[in-house]
């Protein structure tokens, strides 16, 4: 099975992806330094980053309208609820919590916009 998996998710690219340097930061980091800020590299301009910049998001409220109207029906919160608890002792004397958990229940964009 573990090769199957292998040979359809081709695991060399996804460790690719991660590898790939995302951000810098913004000045070279020395000792003492408690905070650091990253500056985004470039990532080319895909139609999702044109249409996001068409749509002229200059607040994170016009972002937040712009991602409702985009994905009105899209799954956006998904919860479960808690049925049961099981305490399971480990061979090292710890105690293991185990969740018994109902189906998810999802709330869509529209649906979390309507509560904000």
């Amino acid at each position: 099975f573990g090769w199957a998996y292998a040979a359809i998710s081709n695991p060399s690219q996804v460790r690719k992806s991660y590898e790939r340097v995302r951000s810098n930061p913004s000045k070279s980091i020395e000792k003492g330094d408690t905070k650091v800020t990253y500056q985004p590299k470039d990532l080319g301009n895909p139609k999702f980053i044109q249409e996001f910049k068409e749509g002229k998001c200059d607040t994170m409220a016009d972002a937040w309208n712009w991602a409702v109207a985009r994905y009105t029906e899209k799954k956006l919160f998904g919860s479960r609820d808690i049925l049961g608890e099981e305490d399971e002792v480990q061979t090292n004397g710890k105690i293991f919590r185990k969740l018994e958990l109902g189906d998810y229940r999802w709330m869509n964009y529209e649906e979390a916009d309507s509560l904000a």
